[in-house]
């Protein structure tokens, strides 16, 4: 019960944050090739959410997935053009270090919810005279 929400979440994130909104391709193999790394990213972004989310307790499903999809595009290259692997186990350490950051605030304020509406009774129309 309840999962139906995260799959529709899942398929959201696919589609705005990835960018499969429209796809830009008319034949079935180059729709394959454009939703392929779609995947791949999708599933990159997820696997990097795992590991602050096994240490730090939450489940992944707390952290915002647009910022921490930012978060991997602007370490990826850092992390693929060190020059040792010292450093890039530090760009990899500091961005670990944001990407546990990325959880949408706590909001504690319970917003308050607007009065409902009242239906008029239904007026029926007068008896025929006779």
């Amino acid at each position: 019960m309840g999962q139906r929400w995260n799959i529709e979440t899942d398929l959201r994130a696919l589609k705005s944050t990835l960018r499969l909104e429209q796809l830009r391709c008319t034949t079935l193999a180059m729709v394959a090739k454009e939703l392929d790394p779609a995947m791949a990213a999708y599933n990159l972004v997820s696997a990097v959410t795992c590991l602050p989310a096994q240490k730090a307790g939450p489940p992944p499903r707390v952290y915002s997935f647009t910022r921490e999809r930012n978060v991997v595009q602007a370490f990826a290259p850092l992390i693929a053009t060190a020059q040792n692997p010292k450093q890039a186990r530090e760009h990899f350490d500091r961005m670990m270090y944001y990407v546990s950051q990325a959880k949408p605030p706590k909001r504690n304020r319970k917003r308050p919810s607007y009065p409902r509406a009242v239906w008029p009774n239904p007026h029926s129309f007068p008896h025929r005279k006779g």
